[in-house]
């Protein structure tokens, strides 16, 4: 990251990249992501209660929002 910053700089492209909300953008799309891991995990709850939810799914979930979250932070 320091290297971007630093050919931004150089090149005088800071307010250019500050004009794309590029942070911003990212962490909206974390939290979409995180809302939609969420509600799949509700999802698979309710199956979990009719019978088994696969086990790859559960882990799979888990260790996404995981990440998204750490990300968001």
């Amino acid at each position: 990251m320091l290297g971007v910053v630093y050919f931004l700089r150089v090149l005088g492209q800071n307010n250019k990249f500050d004009g794309l909300h590029w942070f911003e953008e990212v962490k909206k799309k974390f939290e979409r992501d995180l809302g939609g891991i969420k509600e799949r995990e509700a999802e698979l709850n309710k199956h979990k209660k009719k019978n088994a939810a696969p086990e790859e799914d559960v882990r799979f979930l888990f260790y996404w929002g995981k990440m998204l979250m750490g990300c968001i932070e």
